[in-house]
């Protein structure tokens, strides 16, 4: 069993001397800091938008999309929390400049304020989130990544729990220019700008419009910009109000962007498009309030992500209209109820090409406390947040949400009722690197963990239950083919592998792994070949083509086994492939004469196949020096084969699997030692990915085909125990990673992903009751 042992945020507490007032007075940046503000080249596809996923989560109970970071304890005054973003929630392990998350302070003990900014750089006279005592106040953020992937989180009063949901990645020389956090207004009295301009202006009047240069400033060139990403924050409004952001030079929209009651501070990220001048307005309502600006980034002319001037595209007010009078006057939003929003085609966003739009999200007059999640239609709704309100407010968020099917997106109420306004500000395109949307439905529910899943050519499903049954579903019905009474459901092992022969029409041979027991003791791992009848309602001429693989020792009834697994997958070769674990036995992975710990590659008796390395290796054995694979899986484009394994506690592995190759593990690493250990064994042969710590289990894979998976044709999709997700991996020709991307969480445990005949993905939920789950990409 594998160890887990989860990495925890680490809390730096820092000097807040140079830090006064809700929103916090730091040092200018210095020109270092300012050092990255060059145009970057035009045209690359830079952001990717994501099902949102919660990447930090500290109160004590939650967890996070990887189990990571939820570290069960507030952060105090004055700290700051270091939080890891890369490789998790879907963002790549490399080539990320900036990730777009939503930010949410939960109960703080007083008021206080947040300031998210690369790590590594030095804290920034800036805030992203400012949170009264008690409440649960959300905003989202565009931040730039900094040592080592990372972002610092400070907290500047009182204790808060903090939680953070990412939504989408831009990608490192591309379009978008992320900048260390500077201030380009504060209209208080005493309080500074990165420049001193538009400082100490005093407050904005009722109906006031605020004019704001912003090229030239905070690392924001002076020309050729056609976005900027800031923060807006209105400081103690004399009367409810709400501010409008929109370019100088254009009419005034019917939209807010801030929306904040008497006495506040209230923040709100905004995707401003720049006036021909080069500045923005900011209208304000009513009353007086005092403004404060920040900016975080910034979009070139002729950049991928277009600028609108806002558009309402929905409203569910009586009275109230949108731009083209759809969505409107619908009515609340119950609790547990689902605003199904159409985007795409409206607002100035095309009707197709799109995949992500630029929100303001507003709940009104809500009848009690709840939160909002936004996300593509067609998908599972998520544990992640966008919005958290009490009853009676007014709230606004912003949010950049991937479309889904039909270009539609989703708005889920938690509790009570809400009218529910939102304002497009912009759109990103679908690009070559965007995943289609998607539709999971179930196959068949009640099952027992689920293990592996094969398609007959008819095509018939077939899987197995580690309990120790064989299965089929003939119209929608289940048929147990057999089960064996031999088998031992223990600890790690059971009934495994199935795979289905290539010559299938005319032998009707199917194969499994399974854990085989004698007089009711773990005793060995089988690979058994039966034959299954015309009718498909049962399995004949059981024959143990290979046995005496080895297993965990157990002594009595009651043991446990680990490293159990054992895939069974049929190669392009026509050959049998099967991955097997070490069985917790420390030099088993190095012993060329045990089975344990190798890949196999035998014929349909159990042989080894022709073109097997041979030599002081067992006839049957492919490679070595493996932990516990989990999956294999052959490249459609040159039959090269992968496989997946579980690391230790650190070190998941994709392998690109080489004959003979060494791959660097035995058992006595197991605490001290690296997964590949190139020290100890020179010729291991490097991981094609690892998922360094801490480990996520991967499990069961597949390479996905055909043009429905769009830029992801060809990736190879894993599932994920651990980690509950669908991972995509791009490799590059020489068999070298490219990116690797999560396209669906949520599901449960994954124990495999296999690729059915009709194209969709079916996945293995291995829970008890557990599903089969089908994948259709839109």
């Amino acid at each position: 069993m594998d160890k887990v042992s989860a990495r925890r945020p680490v809390m730096v507490l820092v000097v807040a001397a140079t830090l006064a007032g809700v929103l916090g007075v730091a040092a200018v940046p210095t020109a270092a800091q300012l050092a990255d503000a060059g145009a970057p080249a035009v045209g690359f596809n830079s952001f990717h938008a994501l099902d949102p996923a919660r990447l930090l989560d500290t109160r004590p109970g939650f967890t996070t999309v990887d189990d990571d970071f939820a570290p069960q304890r507030p952060i105090g005054a004055g700290e700051t929390l270091v939080l890891d973003s890369l490789g998790r929630g879907g963002i790549p392990q490399s080539g990320v400049s900036a990730i777009a998350i939503n930010v949410t302070a939960v109960s703080p003990t007083e008021a206080t304020h947040l300031t998210v900014y690369p790590t590594g750089a030095a804290a920034p006279n800036t805030s992203n989130v400012n949170a009264p005592p008690g409440r649960v106040t959300p905003n989202f953020a565009i931040t730039k990544l900094g040592t080592g992937g990372r972002i610092s989180i400070f907290n500047k009063s009182g204790t808060t729990d903090v939680l953070v949901d990412v939504t989408g990645w831009f990608a490192t020389g591309g379009d978008y220019a992320p900048v260390d956090p500077a201030r380009l207004a504060d209209t208080r009295s005493g309080f500074a700008t990165i420049d001193a301009q538009f400082a100490g202006t005093g407050p904005a009047g009722p109906q006031g419009v605020f004019n704001l240069g912003v090229l030239g400033r905070g690392g924001v060139p002076a020309s050729n910009v056609s976005a900027v990403v800031i923060n807006v924050i209105a400081v103690g409004p004399t009367d409810d109000t709400n501010l409008t952001v929109y370019p100088n030079g254009s009419n005034r929209p019917d939209t807010s962007n801030v929306n904040a009651s008497a006495g506040q501070i209230v923040p709100n990220l905004v995707l401003a498009k720049v006036g021909a001048d080069g500045t923005i307005n900011i209208y304000n309502n009513s009353g007086a309030t005092e403004l404060v600006v920040d900016v975080t980034g910034w979009f070139p002319t002729g950049s991928e992500y277009t600028s609108l001037d806002p558009a309402r595209l929905a409203d569910t007010r009586p009275g109230f209209t949108t731009t083209d009078g759809q969505f409107a006057g619908a009515g609340p939003v119950a609790g547990q109820g689902t605003l199904t929003l159409q985007a795409a085609g409206r607002g100035g966003v095309p009707a197709a090409g799109v995949a992500a739009v630029a929100l303001n999200i507003t709940a009104t007059g809500p009848t009690a406390t709840s939160h909002l999640t936004a996300y593509p239609a067609g998908t599972t709704k998520p544990t992640a947040s966008n919005l958290n309100f009490g009853p009676g407010a007014t709230v606004a968020n912003f949010a950049i949400v991937r479309l889904g099917a039909g270009g539609q997106i989703n708005i889920y109420n938690n509790s009570g009722s809400t009218h529910l306004i939102v304002d497009v500000a912009g759109w990103f395109p679908v690009t070559g690197d965007e995943p289609p949307s998607f539709t999971v439905s179930p196959v068949m529910s009640g099952l027992s963990r689920p293990w592996d899943i094969a398609f007959t050519p008819e095509p018939v499903l077939l899987f197995t239950e580690r309990q120790g049954t064989i299965n089929a579903i003939v119209g929608g019905q289940r048929r147990v083919l057999a089960q064996p009474s031999d088998v031992l459901a223990l600890g790690e092992g059971g009934m495994m592998g199935i795979a289905v022969d290539p010559l299938f029409a005319s032998n009707r041979f199917i194969y499994t792994c399974m854990s085989q027991a004698v007089d009711g003791v773990m005793h060995d791992t089988h690979i058994v070949r039966w034959r299954l009848n015309e009718g498909y309602d049962g399995l004949t001429d059981r024959t143990d083509i290979l046995t005496g693989i080895q297993t965990t020792p157990v002594v009595a009834p009651g043991g446990w086994t680990i490293h159990a697994g054992c895939r069974t997958r049929f190669g392009p070769d026509g050959y049998l492939w099967v991955t097997v674990g070490d069985a917790g036995e420390p030099m088993v992975p190095q012993d060329k004469q045990s089975l344990a710990g190798k890949v196999l590659r035998i014929d349909r008796d159990g042989n080894g196949a022709p073109g097997n390395p041979g030599g002081d290796l067992r006839p049957e054995i492919y490679t070595f020096g493996h932990r516990n694979p989990q999956g294999i899986a052959f490249r459609p484009s040159d039959g090269q084969a992968f496989s997946v394994e579980h690391g230790p506690t650190a070190d998941d592995e994709v392998n690109k699997l080489v004959a003979g190759g060494n791959y660097g593990w035995d058992e006595t690493n197991y605490d001290t030692g690296p997964m590949t250990d190139k020290v100890k064994y020179p010729d291991a042969i490097d991981a094609v990915w690892s998922s360094g710590f801490p480990t996520i289990a991967p499990s069961g894979a597949d390479f996905l085909f055909g043009p429905q998976w769009k830029g992801w044709d060809g990736a190879l999709a894993v599932a994920v125990l651990k980690g509950q997700q669908v991972r995509l991996f791009k490799l590059n020709p020489d068999g070298s990673r490219n990116t690797d991307m999560m396209t669906l969480t949520g599901l449960g445990r994954l124990r495999v992903a296999v690729q059915g005949p009709d194209g969709d993905l079916y996945l293995a939920q291995d829970e008890s009751p557990g599903s089969i789950l089908r994948v259709h990409p839109s």
